[in-house]
C-alpha cells in the first residue's frame, strides 16, 4: 500500500485567534488525536441542521498547545481538525462524516471559520475543536 501525504497529518495552529471557540464534546467517548490523524487527507461531509450538505476533506490535525492528550471535557480545546470545504460553508452547527474512515459520523459539531490570513499558510477554510 502506497501512502501519499499532500499535507502534513499535524500543523500548529497556535496562531490561530482561539478567543474561546465552542469545543466539540460528544455525549459517548471522544475520539482520540490518533484517531483523527488516521483520517487526515480522507473527504467527508457535513450536513447543516437545514438538511444542506456540503463536502469536505480532514486536513489534518491542528495542535493547539500541550492538552492534545488531556481528558475531554475540563479545561482548554485539546486539538483542533483543519477542514476544506466545497462549496462555501458559513460557520455552525454540523453532522460530520468521513468516508471511508473509522470515525462514526460526528453530531453537532461546532464548525468556525479559519481568520483570511491564515487560511493560505494552512491550507484549510475551517475548523472545529476537540474539547
Amino acid at each position: 500500500m502506497t501512502l501519499r501525504f499532500r499535507h502534513p497529518v499535524v500543523v500548529d495552529g497556535r496562531g490561530l485567534d482561539m478567543t474561546r471557540p465552542a469545543a466539540w464534546v460528544p455525549d459517548g467517548p471522544v475520539p482520540s488525536v490518533f484517531e483523527f490523524a488516521q483520517v487526515s487527507g480522507h473527504a467527508g461531509g457535513l450536513t447543516g441542521i437545514d438538511g444542506r450538505r456540503y463536502s469536505i476533506r480532514i486536513l489534518a490535525v491542528l495542535y493547539l498547545g500541550g492538552r492534545i492528550f488531556a481528558e475531554p471535557g475540563s479545561g482548554r480545546p485539546r486539538f483542533g481538525i483543519l477542514l476544506r470545504a466545497h462549496p462555501r460553508v458559513r460557520p455552525g452547527r454540523y453532522d460530520v462524516s468521513i468516508t471511508g474512515g473509522t470515525l462514526a459520523p460526528l453530531h453537532d459539531v461546532p464548525i468556525h471559520a479559519i481568520p483570511a490570513a491564515r487560511i493560505r499558510a494552512l491550507g484549510g477554510s475551517l475548523f472545529f475543536v476537540v474539547g
